[in-house]
């Protein structure tokens, strides 16, 4: 049988306690963690779906020109 000493005994360690400068240092790490993850997903989000090519592009005049028969 396996015993968890931590348990048995109730020993547990105590929470992270920050410094105000550490405080202010995990803030700033994750604003900019969510401004780097919104800029990401801002612009693969902008490019959008794939529009379909045309096969053919008339140029300038290209339509009008017409088969004359000869």
């Amino acid at each position: 049988m396996v015993s968890n000493d931590v348990v048995s005994r109730g020993v547990h360690r105590p929470p992270l306690r920050l410094t105000r400068r550490g405080q202010i240092v995990v803030f700033l790490f994750f604003l900019a963690l969510a401004a780097l993850a919104s800029a990401v997903l801002f612009t693969t989000a902008s490019h959008g779906a794939p529009r379909a090519v045309p096969g053919y592009v008339a140029h300038h005049g290209e339509a009008r020109k017409t088969a004359h028969p000869g």
